[in-house]
């Protein structure tokens, strides 16, 4: 086979493959027969330059869908300006490059297999899932590197593309995200697919076909949970809002906002909701001065019993940080808590992508882009002083972190009665492929750290996910043009 084929050609087929259950959920035991197919492509390589090559081409090729809700951002409308034919260029550079960050993960992938392949088979198989699962964090690691900036770190939270979100998709193989979330599913998904391999390989094609099948058909039964006992429930109400994205670049746009927050709170409050969630970034409440807001929140809801969850910019200097305000009117007593993982390009810029944007002559847009893209992770991030009946906070985007849950519990000793997961998607325009990774995300958090997750969404979905990943959808008890209040009962535990 020629070297381009070898490298290109396959390769591509395969990245296809692997890629396509993330953005089709249905086809995730068709990505499952691409990873077998990987891992198969890397143990007959006889060079080790070209099988590098290939392994990074592939990686690169199946990362591109599930970052492919990057496209869904045009038109950049949240800017207050046009980057006119421009913008087109930026979204597929970003998109393309960011695929090219996580294909760096194939390298470790590919050193991995040519190092155990002259052990003993059973060794080899037992290292591969784990080599796989290292090399999915290789590539995380990589990303953070190549889109460090202001704002970020280097770290390997950037989980998209992790093959264990596609057993989110299968209800009874969801479940083993109680060992090792993610992680666990990640193994676990690589050695489904190195079982196949190895069925095929050894002709057993019928037990194969009948162990797909007989996956297929437990995927769409649901996974039988506890009934719960007669007990006492929050009411948890969401607010969930679609407000047009330029609104905050107009005087009578912000007017506008806060007015339709407001009257959607006071009919949350009218109705005794136990908790009341406003979508990351709604700006209700001024968060800048916390002794005159503390005396507000007293004086306007100490008389209810009713604890509200708002979050906002929050200026620090010429930077900017997006903190989460908690007030609780039982006990007249307010919590704050800065968000701990910035998503780059959307709260900050990258140096390495202000260096393109200069050299290509748009030093202008860079400082614009610089001065509104200027958060930076607070001093603020920890919830371990938040009350036990407080909920967790988990900012938009943080649910990609696959520790992102796991962190807060781990702060809180255990003691949440959920976690409030804050969204606003305003960036993009229906990203359903963004939409359908987050479900799997915060599905597998729910699990693993046995919980409710409860989202309140500007321009997104909202639901609660239960302890088992299953989802519950809030229903709608008021609604204004753009904004819908949802109600959950989420079980005292």
């Amino acid at each position: 086979m020629a070297w381009y084929k070898y490298v290109f050609g396959v390769p591509t087929i395969i990245g296809c493959m692997i890629g396509s259950g993330f953005v089709v959920p249905a086809f995730w035991f068709v990505s499952l027969a691409g990873v077998a197919w990987c891992i198969w492509y890397c143990q007959q390589s006889t060079s080790l330059t070209l099988g590098l090559a290939a392994a990074w081409w592939t990686w690169t090729i199946k990362s591109l869908f599930p970052v492919s809700y990057f496209l869904s951002a045009y038109p950049i409308d949240w800017l207050g300006f046009s980057l006119g034919p421009l913008e087109p260029v930026v979204i597929a550079f970003y998109w393309i490059t960011v695929a090219v960050w996580l294909g760096v993960g194939g390298l470790v992938l590919y050193g991995g297999v040519y190092v155990v392949r002259a052990a003993p088979n059973w060794i080899a198989y037992a290292a591969i899932p784990v080599i796989w699962l290292l090399a999915e964090l290789f590539g995380a690691l990589s990303f953070s590197v190549f889109t460090f900036g202001p704002g970020g770190a280097i770290n390997t939270q950037f989980s998209f593309g992790f093959v264990g979100y596609l057993l989110a998709q299968h209800a009874w193989l969801a479940q083993l995200a109680s060992v090792g979330g993610v992680f666990g599913l990640s193994i676990v998904a690589t050695g489904l697919a190195l079982f196949g391999q190895q069925l095929w390989l050894r002709r057993y094609r019928v037990i194969g076909v009948l162990s797909v099948v007989g996956f297929l058909l437990t995927s769409v039964i649901t996974f039988p949970t506890q009934p719960i006992p007669d007990q006492s429930f929050y009411t948890v109400a969401t607010i969930n809002t679609s407000f047009p994205t330029t609104s905050r670049f107009t005087e009578q746009g912000v007017v506008m906002v806060q007015t339709q927050l407001q009257t959607a709170l006071d009919a949350a409050i009218a109705m005794n909701a136990d908790y009341v969630l406003l979508p990351e970034d709604a700006r209700l409440f001024d968060q800048s001065d916390t002794a005159t807001l503390r005396a507000y929140l007293g004086f306007k809801y100490g008389q209810t019993d009713t604890i509200i969850v708002d979050s906002g910019r929050v200026a620090q200097g010429e930077q900017a940080v997006l903190q989460a305000t908690i007030y609780d009117s039982n006990e007249t007593a307010m919590y704050q808590s800065q968000k701990r993982y910035l998503v780059p390009q959307g709260e900050f810029l990258p140096y390495l992508y202000q260096g393109v944007l200069q050299a290509a002559g748009y030093g202008q847009a860079v400082d614009f882009l610089s001065s509104e893209l200027s958060y930076r992770v607070g001093d603020d991030t920890s919830q371990a002083d938040f009350a036990a009946h407080i909920p967790g906070v988990l900012f938009c985007f943080e649910s990609n972190d696959p520790l992102g849950v796991r962190t807060i519990i781990r702060e809180r000793n255990d003691s949440v009665p959920f976690i409030a997961h804050v969204i606003s998607h305003a960036w993009f325009h229906t990203p359903r492929v963004l939409w359908q990774q987050t479900e799997a995300m915060l599905r597998v958090q729910s699990i693993w750290n046995d919980t409710y997750i409860v989202s309140a969404s500007n321009h997104a979905p909202s639901y609660t996910v239960d302890p088992y990943g299953e989802l519950m959808l809030p229903e709608v008890v008021a609604a204004g043009e753009y904004w819908e209040l949802g109600v959950t009962q989420i079980p005292v535990r």
